[in-house]
């Protein structure tokens, strides 16, 4: 799957556009992916959701990115 580390990676504050971001915020996302993976497995839901969720988490984390630079004047 390829979608996992790319939403860990945007996750962790690595920006979509290059220039920003570091390793220590890659791993963090990663764990935080992890932890919610783990916890849609616990519970039993369907893997499929998985991809739905990293989907999710990919497409508010680079939203969030955009409009923070552009109401905050965030320059990368």
């Amino acid at each position: 799957m390829v979608l996992p580390p790319i939403a860990a990676s945007v996750i962790g504050g690595v920006a979509t556009t290059g220039g920003i971001g570091g390793p220590v915020g890659a791993v963090l996302g990663a764990v935080i992916i992890g932890i919610i993976e783990n916890i849609i497995v616990l519970f039993g839901i369907s893997p499929y959701w998985q991809s739905v969720v990293s989907g999710g988490v990919v497409v508010l984390a680079i939203s969030f990115d955009s409009v923070s630079r552009r109401y905050f004047g965030r320059v990368g």
